[in-house]
């Protein structure tokens, strides 16, 4: 028996004892079925022209197809809002809600940046609390900064929350696969637990 674990852009086979046994990402999955009345998912990749079949069986086979589609659907989502953020040069100007102050967001691969008239602030992603929209066009950011014993608590009104938000549970995505992948490796030590942004399905299941 192992697991299945679903995230917010991948799926990971995980066994009872806790090792990572295989890793797909959605863009690797080109097809999965739930063929009718029965308890078992079959999902198809192509990872580096290498094409592969896996069938599972779950007593909530119909469950797990249904969430592995909602968490594509999603995915392929944040996919899009991915790219309209790329086309505006990954900064997205926005308000102070605090201040009124305008200011110029940035997400990189490690930090969140804030850019004003006459300042510029870098919070690095493992300070970073949660963030979340708070009204329609507010995206607020809370961080702490266990060093210097410092809270942050942000708002921003753009009409871009929403992209700023789903940019931010991408991120934190990667950069959990990326930790799992170096702890496997035994490269670094886990910093702070599983991102709760992230979409987990755990199902007992069977090859």
């Amino acid at each position: 028996m192992t697991y299945l674990e679903i995230f917010s852009e991948f799926l990971i086979l995980r066994d009872p004892e806790g090792p990572l046994l295989r890793r797909w990402w959605f863009d690797q999955i080109i097809n999965f079925t739930h063929p009718p009345n029965s308890d078992m998912v079959c999902l198809q990749t192509v990872i580096r022209g290498k094409r592969e079949h896996f069938t599972f069986k779950s007593e909530n086979a119909h469950r797990l197809f249904n969430a592995i589609a909602s968490a594509i659907k999603d995915a392929a989502s944040k996919r899009q809002q991915g790219q309209l953020l790329t086309s505006l040069g990954a900064e997205v100007n926005a308000i102070d809600a605090d201040t009124n102050a305008t200011v110029v967001i940035r997400f990189t691969q490690i930090a969140f940046c804030l850019q004003y008239a006459g300042d510029f602030k870098t919070i690095p992603l493992e300070m970073i609390k949660r963030c979340y929209i708070s009204a329609d066009d507010i995206f607020s950011i809370e961080a702490f900064d266990p060093l210097n014993r410092l809270p942050f608590d942000g708002h921003f009104k753009t009409d871009l929350a929403l992209v700023l938000l789903k940019q931010w549970e991408r991120l934190i995505g990667v950069a959990v696969a990326r930790r799992q992948a170096g702890i496997l490796s035994g490269t670094v030590t886990p910093m702070t637990p599983r991102s709760s942004s992230n979409s987990i399905v755990g199902l007992e299941i069977g090859e």
